[in-house]
């Protein structure tokens, strides 16, 4: 916790092409604001993680790679 009361998590996770859900290692109490990601593949291949929406307890992601390591930053209160 911020002493503005802004909440800064993050965390990483390995997922294979697709669609699915990521809970917050701690539910914001009042709301998410904003979760960033990115893959953490290293190649010259494009490949996309992105984060689609996201409530207090967790977020909803697509990534289009085959199998990647995701890591993510979330902002809330």
């Amino acid at each position: 916790y911020l002493a503005s009361g802004l909440i800064i998590q993050w965390g990483s996770f390995v997922s294979s092409a697709g669609a699915g859900t990521t809970a917050f290692p701690l539910t914001f109490p009042n709301a998410a604001f904003m979760v960033i990601g990115n893959n953490r593949l290293a190649s010259s291949t494009y490949n996309h993680f992105v984060p689609t929406s996201w409530i207090p307890a967790s977020f909803d992601w697509d990534n289009d790679s085959t199998s990647t390591t995701n890591a993510w930053w979330a902002i809330g209160f």
